[in-house]
């Protein structure tokens, strides 16, 4: 409980995401599917927002294979929740897949994924 306290207490740009990505072990992290798209985009979100309720966001995105639109707009929706509730956002670790279609689609720097 005092690492949420303490991951959410910082959450100013970057620092609030590295914060987040360091601060949250593997398992406290939530796994995306290989395949984030339409098709389990309500499902998704329903559990996102469950993890939302509770504090930070911290997402490991290493089993991504294929995410289309739908998917990104998700994770940025995500995103921006967790900021406007003043939590925390991060990620535990992307793949390549994941990066390559969020900067195509002009979406990384919204999720954090310029660096």
């Amino acid at each position: 409980m005092s690492q949420r306290k303490s991951t959410r207490s910082t959450r100013a740009g970057k620092g609030a995401d590295e914060a987040a990505r360091s601060a949250a072990p593997q398992s406290d992290a939530f796994r995306l599917p290989a395949v984030v798209g339409i098709r389990d985009a309500v499902a998704l979100a329903a559990r996102l927002r469950g993890v939302l309720e509770t504090g930070p966001l911290v997402l490991d995105g290493r089993a991504v294979e294929q995410i289309d639109t739908t998917g990104l707009q998700l994770l940025v929706a995500a995103r921006r929740t967790a900021t406007d509730r003043g939590s925390a956002f991060g990620w535990h670790g992307t793949s390549d897949a994941l990066r390559t279609c969020a900067r195509r689609l002009g979406v990384a720097a919204l999720l954090g994924l310029d660096a």
